[in-house]
């Protein structure tokens, strides 16, 4: 599946993006941390009258505590999807999980800054988890000059043990196929396309090395 990551504070940019791409085939739209926190939870409820049938919508929240009052304004605003942070203690990722299920979405856990994503992977299987993003920040990109597909043994191991992984940082379609290739089953990009002038024709590259220049779906 491919995720398109709206990180922007630009709400009109952010609905011609996000309508565009799930038109293409995205399969997911995620209205990003920035957004939620400069519009508050409305702005999922916008995105979703957008796409409403052609992609799912994620709330990325990084929820760290209070899960049941976050998921449920998530839920209440379209939200298809929400992210718990790995870093949260087990009791946080317990009660954010019998949230989600509670209202039949779905829940992620976000694994950026975790010192061993593979340990703590396991752990997750145990909590009741099928979801990990493999995720390396905005801010580390920048000042280390890296990308998640340094991941990709640890994608590897991780989709080894039977979760599903999701890998998020300054990916662009053809690092990506180095952790599709590695067993990445979600890429989620922002940047490469969000920050282009020519979005349209980088969500269509993204869709075409993705989903007819490789066995992956």
């Amino acid at each position: 599946m491919i995720q398109l990551a709206l990180d922007t504070h630009d709400l009109e940019f952010a609905k011609k993006v996000a309508f565009y791409a799930a038109e293409s085939g995205f399969d997911i739209i995620e209205v990003g941390t920035p957004m939620i926190k400069r519009y508050g939870a409305g702005v999922v409820t916008d995105i979703k009258r957008l796409i409403s049938g052609r992609a799912k919508v994620l709330a990325d929240l990084k929820i760290l505590d209070a899960s049941s009052l976050e998921i449920e304004s998530a839920v209440l605003n379209g939200a298809e999807i929400v992210t718990v942070m790995g870093l949260a203690y087990d009791e946080t990722l317990r009660e954010a999980l019998e949230n989600a299920r509670s209202y039949n979405i779905e829940i992620w856990v976000d694994l950026m800054y975790i010192d061993d994503p593979y340990e703590r992977s396991r752990r997750l299987i145990d909590l009741g988890f099928d979801t990990v993003i493999l995720h390396i920040g905005v801010d580390v990109q920048k000042r280390r000059r890296v990308s998640a597909d340094i991941l990709e043994k640890e994608v590897e191991k991780i989709s080894s043990e039977g979760l599903r992984v999701a890998v998020a940082g300054g990916l662009d379609p053809y690092k990506a196929l180095k952790v599709v290739e590695r067993g990445a089953s979600i890429i989620i990009m922002g940047g490469w396309i969000i920050r282009s002038d020519k979005w349209q024709e980088r969500i269509a590259e993204a869709f075409n090395v993705l989903k007819r220049g490789s066995k992956w779906r």
